[in-house]
C-alpha cells in the first residue's frame, strides 16, 4: 500500500499535545492515521523543540520526539530557503509558512496539514492541498458550500463590495459586534471605504434548521488580537437554487468563555 505524504506544520504537533478538544482530536487523526507517511523538517523541530526543553518540559519534548522518530524528517536546505523566499514574494506568505510549503512541495507531499485558518495567505498557494486541523470537516455538500461561501466574506481577498452584493440577501440584517444595526446597502458602503482586516475564523459549525435554511456558528479574532475575539452567527437560506446570507450577530467574548 502506497501511504499518503503528509507534511505537518508546527501547529499540528503543538494542538496535538495541547490544543483544545477539536483540534487535538483532529491532530491525532492525522498522526495516528495508519495510511499516511508523515513527514516533518528541521524547521518545525525548531519551532516546537527548544521551549520544552529549556523549560525540562519532559512529557511535552517527549511527545513531539516520538512524533518525528515516526515521521521522515526533512534537513535544512539552502535551495528550499531560495524557494521558500520567491513562494513568500509570490503570495504573500509570512517566512516560516512559506518554508513549511517549501518543505512540502519538495518532499513531494500529497498535502501540508496546519491548524491556520483558511483565511491565511499561506491558502493562496495552488500547488498543493493545504488542509486546515481547525476546520470542522463538511458531511454534505451544501455544508461544504456554506463554509466556502462564509469562507469568502471573511478572506481579505475575496471580502470585496462584489463577493457581498452577490451572497447577501435584499433583506440582509447583521448586528455587529460593536452593538449596531446595518442594513444590506450599510455593508456594501462600509466594504468600499474600510481597510481590509486579517480575520481568523475557527470552530465552524453547520446546522440544517430545514433543507433551505441554515444556521452556521463560529469564532473570529481579528487582526491578531485576542481582544478582538468575538462569537458570530450567520443565517442563510436558499432561494432558487441560490444560497444567500439573510443575518449575521457578532457577539464579543472572553477567551474564558470558550474554554
Amino acid at each position: 500500500m502506497v501511504k499518503k505524504r503528509t507534511y505537518l506544520d508546527s501547529s499540528v504537533l503543538r494542538a496535538a499535545f495541547k490544543g483544545d478538544d477539536y483540534s487535538h482530536k483532529s491532530a491525532m487523526e492525522v498522526i495516528d492515521d495508519p495510511e499516511r507517511q508523515l513527514l516533518v523538517s528541521q524547521a518545525v523541530w525548531l519551532e516546537v523543540m527548544p521551549k520544552p526543553i529549556y523549560e525540562r518540559q519532559e512529557k511535552e519534548s517527549k511527545f513531539y520526539d516520538n512524533v518525528f522518530e515516526a515521521s521522515e524528517c526533512l534537513a535544512w536546505d539552502i535551495e528550499l530557503l531560495d524557494h521558500a523566499a520567491h513562494i513568500a514574494k509570490e503570495h504573500g506568505i509570512a517566512a516560516m509558512d512559506a518554508i513549511h510549503v517549501a518543505y512540502a512541495l519538495g518532499a513531494h507531499a500529497a498535502e501540508l496539514v496546519t491548524k491556520e485558518q483558511p483565511s491565511k495567505p499561506m491558502f493562496r498557494v495552488k500547488d498543493i492541498t493545504i488542509r486546515s486541523i481547525s476546520v470542522k470537516v463538511a458531511t454534505s455538500s451544501a455544508e461544504t458550500l456554506l463554509l466556502q461561501l462564509e469562507q469568502s466574506l471573511l478572506d481579505p481577498q475575496t471580502r470585496t463590495p462584489e463577493t457581498a452584493a452577490s451572497l447577501l440577501a435584499d433583506d440582509f440584517v447583521e448586528f455587529s459586534a460593536s452593538g449596531q444595526r446595518h442594513a444590506r446597502a450599510d455593508v456594501l458602503a462600509l466594504l468600499q471605504s474600510a481597510p481590509p482586516q486579517r480575520i481568523e475564523a475557527s470552530d465552524f459549525q453547520v446546522r440544517f434548521l430545514t433543507p433551505q435554511a441554515a444556521l452556521l456558528t463560529y469564532v473570529t479574532v481579528k487582526n491578531g488580537s485576542a481582544a478582538s475575539r468575538c462569537l458570530r452567527s450567520s443565517l442563510w437560506r436558499q432561494r432558487d437554487k441560490n444560497w444567500q446570507l439573510a443575518f449575521h450577530q457578532g457577539t464579543p467574548c472572553a477567551q474564558s468563555e470558550l474554554e
